[in-house]
């Protein structure tokens, strides 16, 4: 009986022989297999259970010699066969499921183009088969697929090769690479067939376009001068402008929150003295500690931001690098605020006052 015809669902061809891919467009068909029966169907277990009980009550009779050894041969004999034919049949439904699992495993990989795994799968599908699912048909269709594929890949790979060599051929001369170059971009889309006709017309015009390149560049190299321009001192002002302008408007823009973040800090700190000068008006030795504890504690914390950043963030190497900056610019208010403090004695804290708002 043959086999009925699979419909293409791309293109509706009627393929004979349920082959895998389509023979007119080649779309990978669905996968039609007949489902393998269970291989250990509970009727099944029970009667080879059955029988197995048998052949040990059997057994048990015959030590207890209660049955005749003329009527023990025959009926071991008839559950021992009975028992082999089960176990056959639980092997062969075994093995067939075992087959349909690599023919739908090697199917579904197929639809991912893996014809090598494809194939390894179908032979150990054709080791354990017998004809049923006619792996020996799939695998010389899987081996024509991946003959067409090789081919593809060589013709694909000497075409690239031979325009790697027309290109190369082209760059030797200044206006023959870039007028290849110009024709590959503008073509890129177009099939390979025209791309070789371009580039064929390419090698042909070269010649003619490099000698008109040459004589063009003579004749305007023998009628003009060649002039130094001195640019004025605005054009030199203007252009340093610019070039600091992309230097430091970037860095600024980048890290401004550090500046601002750093001036709230201390202002803050300000604030706060300010808030509390009544009180602590009377005693100059106890706000002026406040000032340099106050400013000590936002350097100390500035420096160890920075520090744990550039050691546990390297990508934070510039801010880290701002709050540097912003310590350094705080250490003389620090010992500003120690000299008022009389933390450093022998010295006169007159023209220090100016750093602190006292």
């Amino acid at each position: 009986m043959s086999e009925p015809a699979v419909s293409c669902p791309n293109c509706a061809h009627p393929n004979a022989a349920n082959p895998w891919w389509c023979e007119n467009c080649g779309t990978l068909l669905p996968l039609r297999l007949p489902t393998p029966l269970p291989p250990d169907p509970p009727l099944l277990s029970e009667r080879t259970q059955l029988y197995q009980r048998a052949l040990r009550d059997l057994e048990s009779l015959k030590r207890d010699q209660k049955v005749d050894p003329q009527t023990y041969d025959p009926i071991r004999s008839f559950y021992q066969q009975q028992l082999a034919e089960m176990e056959a049949m639980v092997a062969e439904r075994r093995r067939t499921k075992s087959v349909f699992q690599l023919l739908t495993d090697a199917h579904r990989a197929a639809q991912d183009g893996n014809l090598e795994f494809v194939m390894s799968l179908l032979q150990r599908a054709a080791s354990e088969e017998q004809g049923e699912y006619h792996v020996a048909r799939v695998i010389a269709e899987v081996a024509q697929k991946q003959d067409a594929k090789r081919v593809e890949q060589a013709e694909q790979e000497a075409h690239e090769q031979a325009a790697r060599e027309r290109m190369a051929r082209a760059a030797e001369s200044p206006m023959g690479g870039i007028t290849l170059t110009n024709q590959l971009d503008e073509n890129e889309g177009v099939e390979s067939e025209a791309l070789k006709v371009e580039l064929a017309n390419a090698d042909s015009d070269r010649e003619e376009v490099i000698v008109a390149a040459l004589v063009e560049s003579k004749h305007v190299a023998s009628f003009t001068e060649t002039v130094d321009e001195t640019p004025s001192p605005i054009q030199r002002f203007v252009e340093a402008t610019s070039q600091w302008s992309s230097i430091v408007k970037p860095f600024l823009l980048d890290n401004v929150g550090w500046f601002v973040g750093a001036f709230l800090v201390v202002a803050g700190f300000v604030v706060l003295i300010v808030t509390f000068w009544s009180n602590i008006e009377q005693n100059r030795i106890l706000m002026h500690s406040l000032a340099f504890v106050s400013l000590a504690f936002a350097t100390a914390a500035f420096f160890a931001s920075a520090y744990f950043m550039r050691l546990k963030y390297p990508q934070l190497e510039s801010s880290s690098n701002v709050l540097l900056t912003i310590v350094a610019l705080l250490i003389p208010l620090v010992f500003a605020a120690a000299l008022l403090t009389s933390l450093i004695p022998g010295v006169t804290a007159g023209p220090v006052l100016l750093f602190l708002p006292v």
